[in-house]
């Protein structure tokens, strides 16, 4: 018991919207200690609700989970709850129908505004794009490619945050926004080449589906936001459904509605709640940028299985990974699409994950299971949670998700130092309710770093290299903390030594290659 009320003490201490929250979790906490942490067989519970239940109850009350769910079979909705604040600074609890930005789960709305204009006879998914759209810098791109990630187009996002500190200083200065129209002029004026040739490959492509997106109104006439309203949210009744525009966004704040337009993130040291906005230079979409409900996002999947805007036919397009040459791709339009290695069941997912909101949602086209997981909060480990409502969905055995060991060592290091942080990992080591894996120590060593206790991360990597003594990214984090703290040979020692266990280790080469300029 002593590591849960060890936990307990130290994430309730000295933060300051503890308040309400903390007093209330606190009492969970106690039921939640006498749970078993163990692999438990979803079958020994009543039910599947209880199950996810009890999954939920223990993520929230262990900081793991703020957000809404809804998750349900072919005839009956298992769980739908909120869970936790749409503005934690402020108390303000999350609604059902409170707004969250999907981030790439927006990507399915853009795929079947394009299946929309192929059942119109408008566009054929093997048309190349610059039959429709001259200015497109590459002739033997077609839309399929674009819809499937198999395009071999660079990734804009990795472009824009090479010069994100330009973008921002002329946002200041000139209103100057970074915009579809950017992505096309970038591509088209620059020349950059593509990663391979289309259809040999597949590599996960923001730039690809904001150029559908450019595709979309060139050929329907339409903005994108106009297309979507028209044929899809408004005839669908989607009434907290919209693509993004910072107007939209400032009107519905006044007015109070779809209030979680900001995800946000707490400081476990000192308990400050950071809101993560959108850089308002930034105002792409098609891949991302749509704001939604889990009741809408419901209301749209029973749409779609209804035959209510799209046919059935049309939307086994979308649901088929693709494959060209020989080649097999593990996505459809929009969607991940996969077989469930038990029973065989077509399995779509996706996930989307930007500016502090983390979300999944899962759909079973032969069961009719769907889960929709939203948060609001960077601290989610969707991975963990997801993994165990899909398990528990089939019938199988399911795990809670692992409490970081941040949790309950952070406050440790920081108030009484490394050692007496040390004594409650040996106490604590062996329970399995808690995640002490390399990377769950260095995560928390970063966090260190970030908050500008280098001192106390350089403990920490040390203690982890230590504990892992052959693992290449131990000694690099190690290294890069001697480096703030200007010990340039004991951060050179260590790169190598990073570099010696993993000759890839393309950071190791780079910041040794500045260290020997430095002398």
């Amino acid at each position: 018991m002593f590591c849960l009320q060890s936990a307990t003490k130290e994430l309730n201490h000295g933060s300051k919207s503890k308040s309400k929250l903390h007093r209330m979790k606190k009492y969970v906490l106690v039921l939640t200690a006498i749970l078993s942490y163990t692999i438990l067989p979803a079958q020994q519970l009543p039910s599947k609700t209880e199950n996810l239940n009890s999954l939920f109850e223990h993520c929230y009350q262990n900081n793991l989970f703020n957000g809404n769910v809804l998750i349900s079979t072919k005839n009956d909705i298992l769980l739908k709850r909120s869970y936790g604040y749409c503005d934690l600074a402020s108390e303000h609890v999350l609604l059902s129908d409170d707004a969250f930005l999907l981030a790439s789960v927006s990507k399915q709305f853009t795929a079947m505004a394009m299946v929309l204009l192929n059942e119109e006879g408008k566009v054929n998914y093997d048309d190349l794009v610059i039959k429709h759209l001259q200015e497109f810098p590459y002739d033997n791109i077609t839309i399929r490619h674009l819809l499937t990630h198999t395009s071999g187009l660079k990734e804009y996002t990795s472009l824009v945050n090479a010069q994100i500190d330009r973008f921002q200083e002329r946002f200041e200065q000139h209103g100057e926004v970074f915009d579809n129209t950017s992505v096309l002029r970038l591509f088209r004026n620059n020349a950059i080449p593509l990663d391979f040739d289309p259809g040999t490959e597949f590599s996960y492509s923001n730039t690809g589906y904001v150029f559908l997106a450019v595709l979309l109104e060139a050929i329907s006439g339409l903005p994108l936001k106009a297309f979507l309203q028209t044929k899809i949210f408004g005839p669908l009744e989607l009434k907290n459904t919209f693509l993004k525009e910072f107007k939209d966004v400032d009107s519905k704040v006044k007015n109070q509605k779809l209030r979680a337009l900001d995800a946000f993130e707490q400081n476990i040291l000192n308990g400050e709640v950071q809101i993560k906005k959108v850089p308002e230079f930034l105002q792409t979409y098609g891949d991302g940028g749509i704001y939604s409900t889990t009741e809408d996002l419901f209301k749209w999947f029973n749409a779609l299985d209804n035959e209510v805007l799209i046919s059935k036919r049309a939307q086994m397009d979308a649901y088929e990974a693709y494959s060209e040459n020989n080649r097999d791709f593990p996505y459809g339009f929009g969607w991940f699409v996969r077989k469930h290695p038990m029973n065989g069941n077509r399995i779509l997912t996706h996930s989307g994950k930007f500016m502090g909101f983390t979300n999944a949602v899962f759909r079973d086209l032969d069961e009719g299971f769907i889960s929709i997981v939203l948060s609001n909060n960077s601290h989610s480990i969707n991975r963990e949670i997801n993994s165990a409502i899909v398990k528990i969905l089939y019938g199988q055995p399911f795990a809670y998700p692992k409490i970081p060991a941040a949790n309950i060592l952070l406050k440790q290091v920081v108030s009484k130092g490394t050692a007496a942080a040390i004594a409650v990992y040996e106490k604590c080591k062996e329970d399995i309710r808690y995640d002490f894996s390399e990377s769950a120590i260095n995560t928390m060593g970063y966090m260190l770093l970030r908050d500008k206790r280098t001192k106390a991360a350089l403990d920490i990597f040390k203690w982890n290299a230590t504990r892992f003594p052959n693992s290449s990214n131990v000694y690099d984090s190690l290294a890069e903390a001697q480096l703030a703290l200007g010990k340039l040979e004991e951060a050179r020692l260590n790169y190598k030594k990073s570099l010696e266990l993993n000759s890839e280790n393309e950071n190791a080469k780079l910041m040794l290659k500045k260290i020997n300029q430095k002398g």
